[in-house]
């Protein structure tokens, strides 16, 4: 097999949890994300019932993951099968959400992806009160803060 994703498919077909965690918190959708750019396997532990708003220990949603990682065909691959592009990243110290994340990252297509979902430009983060503009002149790329 040239990738995982007929062992990943047979592995659900066969009854495996798509929503079992590991020590962090995360699930195969998580570490599948983590692991690069592996879309496919992404739709089809959603399609096999993979909870596509799950957080790990640290917060992060499947969706968090992609646009951190600039993972442009998982986020779009998560939006299309319902990620909530207002999660925000649960941490008592620092909080964001997928649009934070991927201003302050340059993440040009992630952020059009996101706006067009839905996500709000004008959203503070309620820890700082940084909005993605903030976010996006933080990581000095005026580009960005055009977008």
């Amino acid at each position: 097999m040239k990738n995982r994703y007929d062992v990943v498919e047979m592995l659900l077909n066969q009854g495996a949890e798509p929503n079992a965690q590991d020590i962090n918190g995360g699930t195969a959708l998580h570490r599948t994300i983590w692991e690069g750019d592996n879309h496919m396997i992404v739709c089809v532990l959603c399609d096999k019932g993979a909870n596509v708003n799950g957080t790990d220990t640290e917060g992060r949603a499947p969706l968090f993951v992609a646009a951190l990682q600039g993972n442009t065909r998982c986020v779009k691959a998560l939006l299309d099968r319902g990620a909530d592009v207002h999660l925000f990243k649960k941490d008592p110290k620092w909080s964001k959400c997928a649009i934070h994340i991927a201003a302050r990252k340059g993440h040009d297509e992630i952020i059009r992806l996101l706006v067009k979902a839905g996500a709000d430009v004008e959203v503070p983060d309620p820890i700082e009160g940084w909005t993605p503009l903030h976010e996006a002149s933080y990581g000095g790329t005026p580009k960005r803060a055009r977008l």
